[in-house]
């Protein structure tokens, strides 16, 4: 039995009428009355009672009106589904973070990405730059919000933005009364550090300004949770070099300032394997460089390599 054959008998069965059905459906009267028999003959079964002046359905004819029109309508909400998924309308993405970027630019990439897709599944999940790697060969997540460059020549990676970076200072520290902080003024305290931003060559930066000016900084304790690094500054256990997004903490007794000198700003930007192929995900790259672009310190509109010199759009 093929499809055609439910769709004739369905306008047949609504028209109750061989002509109004064959016109409906743009076949000639007699094609559609020849269908309708081969229909019955594949069933076994009378579903059209031809014995009076106006047709009428068999009791069995009426059965299979209401089992078929369910049937194309599964079948078309299974087709709707899978154009749907195919779009990337739908389907599910697990995505990685760092927990800076959770209350800045993430909250607004998911809002746009939700505008065009209201039913994908999104599964979030905070993690620390140096794990998203990891996390992509494992196939636990599908994209990576990190820090550029990436190790693995395999990822395709797309630049984002910049992170501007700050001192990040006790609210009571005689910096805080500054607009500005030199490098210079930072040689007596104890830097408090990161890991995570060491090999995105962040460190490594901080330590060649710092040797420009005479010293080597005193370094402290190392943590990647934002919210004791803030702890451990607000209680004047030392300073903290960190990217503009990881110091909005609002109301932990710390202030931010920026620096004087120039120094190289972290790059922020997605990861993937484009090997796992997932619509979704194209759907939220397109999101992210939406609002990328909407930020002061937004990558212009160019393409961005991966490791191994592939480009990406």
């Amino acid at each position: 039995m093929e499809l055609p054959h439910l769709r004739e008998f369905l306008a047949l069965a609504d028209e109750l009428h061989f002509g109004r059905a064959a016109e409906k459906l743009g076949l000639p009267q007699s094609s559609l009355s020849r269908r309708m028999q081969q229909l019955e003959a594949m069933l076994g079964v009378a579903l059209i009672d031809r014995s009076n002046k106006a047709i009428a359905l068999t009791p069995a004819g009426e059965a299979f009106r209401h089992d078929a029109r369910a049937h194309l309508d599964g079948l078309r909400d299974a087709v709707a589904r899978a154009r749907r998924i195919s779009a990337g309308h739908t389907g599910q993405l697990r995505i990685a973070f760092p927990s800076n970027l959770a209350a800045s630019f993430l909250p607004q990439v998911l809002a746009r990405l939700r505008a065009d897709a209201p039913d994908a599944s999104l599964t979030l999940r905070e993690l620390p730059n140096a794990l998203h790697e990891a996390a992509l060969r494992a196939r636990e997540i599908d994209i990576a919000v990190t820090l550029l460059p990436v190790r693995d020549p395999a990822l395709t990676q797309r630049f984002l933005f910049t992170e501007p970076l700050k001192v990040l200072l006790a609210d009571t520290h005689p910096l805080a009364r500054e607009e500005a902080v030199s490098l210079r003024q930072l040689q007596r305290e104890t830097f408090l550090m990161c890991p995570a931003y060491r090999d995105a060559g962040f460190h490594e930066t901080i330590l060649e300004r710092c040797a420009a000016f005479g010293f080597t900084p005193r370094i402290g304790e190392e943590t990647d949770s934002r919210v004791l690094l803030s702890e451990l500054v607000a209680g004047r256990t030392g300073i903290a070099v960190l990217p503009d997004s990881s110091t909005r903490v609002p109301g932990t007794g710390v202030v931010a300032r920026p620096i004087k000198e120039p120094l190289d700003p972290l790059r922020v930007g997605l990861v993937w394997f484009e090997e796992h192929p997932n619509a979704l995900r194209k759907l939220f790259v397109a999101a992210a460089v939406e609002c990328a672009s909407e930020l002061g310190t937004a990558a212009p509109r160019t393409t961005e390599k991966r490791t191994r010199e592939r480009v990406v759009a």
